[in-house]
């Protein structure tokens, strides 16, 4: 739950580009699957009216699938290391064969150096050393100052562990060659607590353990000038990729220098020592506003240049000699994007990839949101794709490429304008994932791609899997175009996926008596060998009833009040679940109800789906949704209905039908042939009996397997029963 205020970051936003700005940073998080939020949707409007919008990352890495508003309309950015020299704070031993000042960053939730005053003790190393539990040797530790090793658990358990052994401070040393940070945490610690480096922490270990003292003093006044910093090495926070939103984008897009960036404080911070009229700060918060800053720069020198392709120009001139957290392995796309931004080629970038409003559309068309692009645009995707848009996620023309389900063959297409004013010849040069084929496709061949002056050309590349593709397994590569001036650099992700050998329609439906009825359907079959069949459901819905009253202004926020809430368990299992409205079932004719689902777990909630179109039918399915079904651990689904319109009502009574299929029931079964035979179809009927007849729909899913059981293919049944 987030304690801005979207309404207010949306107005925010509007209001910046009717104001006429160029650029707009974001450092607040976002929706890691929903790109329709207000924030997401008013950002996509700033896009739209030629305003690059730079967002922050977000600062839950190095775990993977971490990246807040992975929309391809706003350029996202990653934190990483600078090279540089700082000032730090320090501690100071104080005599024997390590006396000197050592970095020592201080913590953000233990007490403050400022407030305890200056602290000496000697130093006990924890047992166990990474003090990710409790402290076995809190007799020796009692009254000194705690080394332990970062790594494995939290911060937070770390300091409170020593803090329970009595510790009167704490000394965190990290485990890799990178700089010390600020140590972050919810929790709130009577100690100080600081973090040093690998070497200065492991010297300290070394001359503890060899039967030697160090005595430390910690001091609010002891500084390290000259600190060295190594840049080009990913920050740990950073949040990775691959995209939650649609994996067939890359994100983030770019990184820029996040970490100990000097910059202006309060003097009385909510989550830092007090006093600061200056201090580092660190986190996508702090890259975002690089990145902003650079797009500022290359919009003086082309003020007529769309967003996309301000941030393609910042992409394809991007340089990759940056590491992962480690210092060592080389960072990916997943870590950085296209790479660390260098602002004064990204003002001459060669070519640039651009991006048309409607093709905005057309992509959330192909990630399921097609109520959003009706509201929004007044057609509907079928609209769309009549007119000759790709909804394919891929088929975005970003300058980044990537394919998570790659069977067979794909092309994806390209389109790139030249910048530059001079007609050209350009060179592809490929680096190719490991395991597929890679071909470029131009009208030139040969890997070559005339582009006149202010021209734009198409080109193709096809990617194919071949013997050595490692199924289920991200890999990465690169397609540059050279003509001896510019560069231009696109990165590259593929997961290469078993071919499909069973292939059944996404969805059946249709009528059938209530007493006994069938559906047939083809099942097509590419391989030889046994196949089975089974189904869960068809399922009966069950009703919600609440009340909901007219919101003022007619625009949905997380939990307000007014809202119609309902929360449901959905067990591990489950193959579909569906929220729905129906306008006959909602005390006031006509009235405009909307649908907004939520995952939550450990109660933090994250959107799953909505639908909001004119009217009070909606309807909101889930295929195989990831369970949450733990209500004492704040595990649930929570469905909340809204009141857009309800036609000069102050509040109307409605009930949700809902289904939440997990369970075959014994009204069905599914007749299937057990053989398969490549190329050839299987007829499939699934066989009701004893429904009751309801203008509502029966859910099942009939899944089918190979002969080892493996899945290959399922289909959503909607059985209507009549008399």
């Amino acid at each position: 739950m987030k304690c801005l205020l979207t309404k207010d970051t949306m107005a925010a936003i509007d209001q910046a580009v009717a104001d006429g700005v160029d650029v707009i940073n974001y450092s607040i998080g976002g929706d890691r699957t929903n790109l329709t939020t207000v924030s997401a949707a008013a950002k996509l409007r700033a896009a739209q009216a030629g305003v690059f919008v730079s967002v922050s990352a977000g600062n839950d890495g190095p775990t993977a699938s971490t990246i807040g508003t992975p929309a391809p309309w706003v350029t996202t950015v990653a934190a990483s290391t600078y090279d540089g020299l700082s000032i730090a704070n320090g501690i100071e031993v104080t005599a024997g064969p390590l006396q000197g000042t050592y970095i020592a960053v201080e913590g953000v939730t233990s007490t403050p150096l400022n407030q305890t005053g200056d602290i000496s003790a000697d130093v006990v190393v924890a047992e166990p050393l990474l003090a990710c539990a409790e402290l076995t040797n809190s007799a020796e530790i009692a009254g000194k100052f705690a080394l332990i090793q970062r790594g494995t658990c939290s911060f937070d358990i770390k300091i409170a562990a020593a803090e329970a052994a009595g510790a009167a401070g704490v000394i965190v040393y990290n485990n890799s060659a990178v700089a010390p940070i600020p140590m972050g945490g919810t929790g709130s610690f009577g100690i100080p607590a600081v973090m040093t480096t690998l070497a200065a922490g492991s010297a300290f270990n070394a001359e503890i353990t060899g039967g030697g003292v160090v005595n430390v003093k910690m001091s609010p006044s002891v500084f390290v000038d000259d600190v060295v910093e190594v840049g080009n090495i990913m920050a740990g926070f950073s949040s990775r990729g691959p995209n939650l939103s649609t994996f067939d984008v890359i994100k983030p897009d770019i990184t820029a220098p996040g970490v100990k960036i000097l910059a202006g404080a309060s003097s009385q911070p909510m989550l830092a020592p007090p006093g600061n009229s200056f201090t580092y700060l660190q986190g996508t918060s702090m890259s975002s506003p690089h990145i902003a800053g650079m797009a500022a720069l290359v919009k003086e020198v082309h003020p007529d240049w769309s967003a996309a392709m301000v941030k393609s120009a910042l992409m394809t001139t991007a340089r990759q000699n940056v590491t992962k957290e480690n210092g060592v392995t080389p960072a990916d796309p997943f870590d950085f994007g296209a790479g660390h931004a260098v602002p004064n080629k990204a003002t001459q970038p060669g070519l640039t990839y651009d991006i048309a409003n409607n093709d905005y559309f057309a992509f959330l068309c192909g990630i399921g949101n097609s109520s959003f692009v009706v509201n929004t645009t007044g057609s509907t995707c079928a609209q769309f794709e009549a007119a000759g848009y790709d909804t394919d996620p891929s088929q975005l023309n970003l300058p980044s490429m990537a394919i998570a389900e790659l069977t067979g063959a794909e092309t994806l297409t390209r389109v790139v304008t030249d910048v530059s004013g001079s007609g050209s010849v350009y060179t592809a040069t490929v680096e190719a994932p490991a395991g597929v084929d890679v071909e470029v496709i131009t009208n030139d061949g040969a890997n070559q791609m005339t582009v006149a002056a202010n021209a734009s050309v198409a080109y193709g590349v096809k990617f194919t899997p071949n013997a050595n593709a490692t199924i289920g397994q991200w890999v990465f590569g690169a397609i540059t175009w050279s003509n001896g001036v510019h560069s231009v650099r696109s990165p590259i992700a593929i997961k290469v996926e078993s071919p499909q050998l069973i292939v059944a329609p996404a969805v059946i439906g249709g009528e059938v008596k209530a007493k006994s009825g069938r559906l047939s359907f083809q099942v097509d079959m590419r391989y030889s060998g046994t196949t089975s069949a089974s189904v869960v459901g068809v399922s009966a819905p069950f009703g919600s009833t609440r009340t909901v009253t007219q919101d003022p202004d007619r625009t949905f926020s997380f939990n307000e009040p007014g809202l119609g809430f309902h929360a449901f368990l959905v067990p591990e299992g489950t193959r579909v679940a569906r929220f729905s409205l129906n306008e006959a079932l909602a005390s006031v004719p006509g009235a405009d109800l909307d649908l907004y689902v939520y995952r939550c777990i450990a109660l933090s909630c994250s959107a799953v789906g909505s639908s909001a179109a004119s009217g009070g039918n909606e309807v909101v399915t889930l295929r195989d949704p990831a369970p949450a079904a733990n209500d004492a651990a704040g595990d649930f689904y929570l469905v909340f209905v809204h009141a857009y319109d309800l036609l000069g009502a102050t509040e109307a009574e409605y009930t949700m039908p809902l289904w939440i299929v997990d369970a075959q029931e014994s009204t069905t079964r599914i007749v299937a042939s057990p053989r398969a035979i490549m190329g050839r179809s299987n007829i499939v009927t699934v066989m009701t009996s004893n429904l009751t007849a309801s203008p509502l729909p029966y859910l099942g899913v009939a899944s089918f397997k190979d002969a080892d059981g493996i899945e290959h293919s399922s289909t959503l049944i909607e059985v209507f029963a009549n008399q």
